[in-house]
């Protein structure tokens, strides 16, 4: 059964072990003072438990981080930052109060957390006993042991402030009862650690990692294992290295384009570990897009597609693509470019000849010269449309239909030249005048307007025409067109009163007798003359028209 105690390993620290551990006591006190030396909570010591005599370099002792560190600052034996130092336990570690407790055995060995952490303890007091020796510090001499020399019987075990390295080396000790400094050989402390992960690129997705741990004091690698990390910190992608290999190297593939944590976790037989040294940071490009000549852009960007440069032109005359207009008025073309591709324009030249009988007055834009319009356009960017008017006119007529093209070119479209054309058409209007019959009034219409059935070229039939209207005899103004023969004289003379001739005066006639032929033949002859006049009469008028 081990038994710790809180006693030096001096003779005189063991007089009061003698008193406390008898029997089965020793053996319950055993258990629960290692429970209590297992963690850095030194208050659970016995604080009784302390040598008070001359060989203690703190006398009575120093049981917690705290007295440890008021004793030492006290320093009544004025020694103490000497002595101590000479055993590797400096002030600023005892002012830090992190010491750990445990105990150092009979034997020699110094435990911590039920692992002995050193070997061959060997102690210092004032006082010299069987198996010491003597040391000078600083003026001073002191005597060496080794622990358990001068143990108690039944003690197997005394309470230490235990100090370790960075790496979990032991350093020093001291004795919780009497102050006494304690120093040990360290047993190599099982180490782990993952040292380094290299990562070479081989491709866009694919990389390989190298990735290096070791192990001390008996503890060993059973693998690496490699991982990618999203930035969610998720992995997505693990790869182990073989068993039983604390070097190893792997190939990884991430699909995915992002930036990722790739990290090497040595499994040991002390658990997993990793560090700062074995992790790396990588960035999985976009695929590239396949496209000769963009393979510096993402596949999935806008700009990875195929060069497909394109231009169109489109024509309109007075918003139509076909018009009347009439001579001598002015119109407008209007013309419209757009880059219809999906690269920029270059150099877009845009073009218009005037057809014989049309000629260009002004343009929004562009130079008129020699009756061809041209417009040059430095760029134009994709999807960009720009637009244009030709004022124009026509000076005489011209039949049929005028149609006018209007080209553009660029070299960035391959093919052809001109790249695309479009046309608007124009015709003119024939005015002529003519008289419409139904309102006999002189009009200017379309030629094709033109209908027979109301309308007479001869303008004349329109004309004011000044008749005697046979129906009351007075004169009229008319037009031309009105006139009927019937209803109307050209001779104004006509409409002029005849004077009535005086009718003879007839001497009374003696009335004969009505008796025999002679009387017959006298009714025939006057009847006949009246008749006479009167043809005479109306020969006469017709003459006069």
């Amino acid at each position: 059964m081990v038994v710790i105690s809180v006693h030096d390993s001096e003779e005189a620290c063991m007089k009061l072990a003698r008193a406390v551990i008898i029997g089965g006591i020793v053996a319950l006190l055993s258990l629960v003072v290692l429970g209590h030396l297992e963690g850095d909570n030194a208050l659970a010591l016995n604080p009784s438990a302390r040598d008070c005599d001359n060989n203690s370099i703190i006398y009575c002792g120093a049981i917690t981080p705290d007295e440890l560190a008021t004793k030492y600052a006290q320093n009544k034996t004025g020694d103490l930052p000497a002595l101590y130092s000479h055993y590797g336990i400096s002030a600023t570690m005892i002012n830090a109060k992190s010491q750990k407790q445990g105990y150092v055995t009979k034997a020699g060995d110094v435990y911590y957390n039920g692992k002995v952490v050193a070997k061959k303890a060997i102690s210092v007091g004032r006082q010299y006993n069987t198996g010491s020796w003597a040391v000078g510090i600083d003026g001073r001499t002191y005597y060496e042991r080794y622990t358990g020399t001068n143990y108690a019987a039944g003690v197997d075990a005394i309470a230490v402030h235990i100090w370790f390295d960075a790496n979990g080396k032991f350093v020093a000790a001291v004795m919780y009862s009497c102050g006494n400094a304690l120093i040990a050989t360290p047993v190599e402390v099982p180490t782990v650690a993952c040292d380094t992960l290299t990562v070479e690129k081989i491709s866009r997705t694919q990389y390989r990692l190298t990735g290096k741990a070791h192990a001390t004091g008996g503890a060993t690698i059973k693998a690496i294992h490699y991982y990618a990390f999203d930035s969610v910190s998720k992995p997505v992608v693990g790869v182990a290295g073989p068993d039983g290999q604390s070097t190893s190297t792997v190939t990884m593939t991430i699909p995915n384009p992002g930036t990722y944590k790739l990290q090497a976790i040595a499994l040991t037989s002390m658990g997993n570990t990793s560090s700062d040294g074995c992790t790396k940071s990588v960035v999985v490009d976009q695929e590239p897009c396949p496209i000769p000549g963009k393979e510096n852009l993402p596949k999935n960007s806008p700009q990875c597609v195929e060069d497909k440069p394109g231009v169109s032109i489109t024509k309109m005359v007075n918003n139509a693509e076909h018009q009347t207009v009439l001579v001598g008025s002015i119109y407008e073309y209007e013309i419209s470019v757009k880059n219809t591709g999906n690269v920029p324009l270059k150099d877009v030249v845009v073009t218009d000849t005037a057809p014989a009988g049309v000629a260009f007055i002004s343009a929004s834009s562009g130079e008129i010269t020699g009756g061809t319009w041209r417009n040059t356009l430095p760029t134009l960017a994709v999807g960009e449309s720009l637009s244009f008017t030709i004022a124009a006119k026509i000076a005489a007529y011209k039949a049929g239909v005028i149609k006018n093209i209007a080209c553009v070119e660029t070299p960035t479209v391959p093919g052809g030249n001109p790249d695309d054309c479009d046309d608007a058409t124009v015709e003119t209007v024939r005015m002529i005048d003519v008289c419409d019959l139904r309102s006999h009034t002189i009009v200017r219409i379309n030629e094709k307007d033109f209908n027979g059935d109301h309308m007479t070229k001869d303008v004349s039939q329109c004309e004011d025409l000044k008749v005697c209207r046979l129906s009351d005899k007075t004169v009229v103004t008319i037009k031309k067109s009105q006139f009927d023969a019937q209803l109307y004289s050209k001779t104004l003379n006509d409409c002029v009163p005849k004077p009535q001739p005086t009718p003879p005066v007839t001497p009374p006639t003696v009335e004969l007798p009505h008796t025999g032929i002679i009387d017959t033949f006298g009714s025939s002859l006057g009847l006949g003359s009246l008749v006479g006049a009167s043809h005479y009469y109306v020969a006469s008028r017709r003459s006069v028209r």
